[in-house]
């Protein structure tokens, strides 16, 4: 049977917003895609001289990802009276807690994928090694070692107890004042942006949640 593709604008904003919904169960970050579409599909309109009916295309895709979206909402509306259609921020189930204090540290170093292995992931599950740090993670030799000693303390039973979580905590924010204190034209070998890696954090958490 020969496909058809003589349908209307409307069609194609309709199930391309279903798709999104669809997708967004398996990549939470799916709807970011749809904004884009959205900018591209408003500039095409408005240079038509139709700018109302590229801003109604966008509302009919915008409704049509909600309706994909709602079964998964209700079931977290009846579920745990939190209505709510997105991963929580922190990856988490409603009964953990998430490690801040870690998370915040990390995204001080954290850029590459590989040190997601070596570090995010074992977290919890795994000893981490120092060793597989990369040297770009400290700033010091006595920064290194305490976080050292809080990885021991972390190894003995791969658990990473509420104050060992806040001393990397502290650690994090010692990092990020002096990132921006020091001058742009310093020689400190993690010296970069903090909120860089934001990205990269958010999306090794968002794996390790599903491959666990």
């Amino acid at each position: 049977m020969k496909a058809s593709w003589d349908k209307t604008p409307e069609y194609w904003a309709a199930l391309f917003g279903v798709s999104v919904g669809a997708i967004t169960y398996f990549r939470p970050e799916s709807p970011i895609f749809l904004v884009s579409v959205w900018l591209v599909l408003l500039l095409f309109f408005a240079k038509h001289g139709q700018l109302t009916r590229g801003c109604k295309l966008a509302l009919l895709s915008g409704i049509m990802i909600a309706v994909s979206l709602s079964p998964w909402a209700i079931r977290n509306a009846s579920r745990s009276t939190n209505f709510n259609s997105f991963a929580p921020k922190d990856t988490t189930l409603p009964s953990e807690i998430p490690p801040r204090g870690f998370m915040a540290w990390e995204k001080t170093w954290l850029y590459r994928l590989s040190d997601c292995y070596a570090v995010t992931w074992k977290l919890n599950e795994e000893n981490i090694n120092l060793d597989d740090i990369p040297a770009r993670a400290f700033d010091s030799e006595s920064e290194k070692g305490r976080v050292a000693a809080l990885l021991a303390g972390h190894n003995q039973d791969q658990s990473l107890a509420p104050e060992e979580d806040a001393t990397f905590g502290v650690i994090a924010r010692e990092r990020t004042r002096a990132t921006l204190s020091a001058p742009i034209s310093g020689s400190r070998s993690s010296a970069y942006s903090p909120s860089g890696s934001l990205h990269a954090l958010s999306y090794c958490h968002t794996l390790a949640t599903y491959f666990r």
